[in-house]
């Protein structure tokens, strides 16, 4: 049974690099996204998220309902061993979509009170995006790496421009957020970058 629980970790972090990089692609190859197609990505990959949700739900059940033991561990046995569990790995997901939207209302509030074009268009999607999909605590490293990655760029613009005002090189927050994304979740998947997380006291 452990290929199940490999399909069902894999296949949902597969989809999200593919949906990440070919939104990379496309933002270096300066092509438009259309709002219809951001939503429809974002419903895909939450539709991806749900549905390992529910297969892990499934096949947990089956598993503790096939185990001589694991019968009383189910619900309305007595035990809320699977509640509990089905909250514990559900979790992650409910903190990073709240944040999610959490930021991108704040996006959209300092947008409105400052009056000034700080985010463009595709930023609010794929702020909430990025966010979602690296989930808690990556946040922390997205909106940092992210911010790093953007001072560097903007650095090397004006310095290539030879003087012309930092007002002209203002550039879409979302591609560094994609590359950030992008980064973090494949390390995710390797330990030193959990042992990173745990010297930063993240997790």
């Amino acid at each position: 049974m452990i290929w199940i629980n490999r399909l069902i970790l894999y296949i949902p972090l597969a989809v999200t690099i593919l949906v990440l990089a070919w939104l990379v692609l496309k933002t270096i190859a300066k092509k438009k996204i259309s709002r219809r197609t951001y939503l429809k990505l974002i419903l895909l990959i939450i539709g991806v998220y749900i549905l390992k949700l529910a297969a892990w739900a499934i096949f947990k059940y089956w598993q503790l309902a096939h185990d001589p033991f694991g019968q009383y561990l189910l619900p309305g046995k007595g035990s809320k061993y699977y509640e509990q569990m089905l909250w514990f790995i559900s979790q992650p997901y409910v903190i990073a979509l709240a944040i999610a939207i959490g930021l991108v209302v704040f996006a959209n509030l300092v947008t409105r009170l400052t009056k000034r074009p700080l985010f463009e268009h595709d930023d609010f999607y794929v702020i909430f995006l990025t966010t979602f999909v690296v989930g808690y605590p990556n946040i922390f490293v997205l909106i940092v790496g992210s911010g790093i990655l953007m001072i560097f760029f903007q650095i090397g613009a004006v310095l290539r421009s030879r003087g012309k005002s930092l007002q002209e090189f203002r550039v879409s927050f979302a591609p560094f957020l994609l590359v950030s994304a992008l980064i973090i979740i494949i390390l995710a998947n390797f330990s030193f970058y959990n042992q990173f997380l745990g010297y930063l006291r993240l997790i």
